[in-house]
């Protein structure tokens, strides 16, 4: 912390002309320093209950028997276990 609250002294008197001593704003800044954390809320699921299910087109298009095919990207993953599930949909070229 002591070099944090020092550069930022020199900066207020240099750039500023800041008159104060330099406890002051290391007092200013361990108080800073004290605020809470956020929290946030863990989720808890059941086994099996949850799953999360995510698709996205594959670019550029992938090669398959020799000729260009889009693909999409499907992946499931369990709350629970956070396993995943990844397959390729290939697409038919039009």
């Amino acid at each position: 912390m002591g070099r944090n609250a020092v550069s930022i002294y020199q900066d207020l008197v240099e750039q500023f002309a800041f008159e104060h001593k330099y406890n002051s704003v290391k007092r200013f800044c361990r108080a800073l320093r004290k605020k809470d954390p956020i929290q946030y809320d863990r989720l808890e699921f059941p086994t099996g209950e949850e799953a999360q299910v995510d698709m996205a087109l594959a670019l550029p298009p992938q090669t398959r028997k020799n000729h260009l095919s889009p693909t999409t990207m499907f992946v499931m993953t369990l709350k629970y276990s956070r396993r995943c599930f990844r397959k390729v949909v290939w697409h038919p070229v039009r």
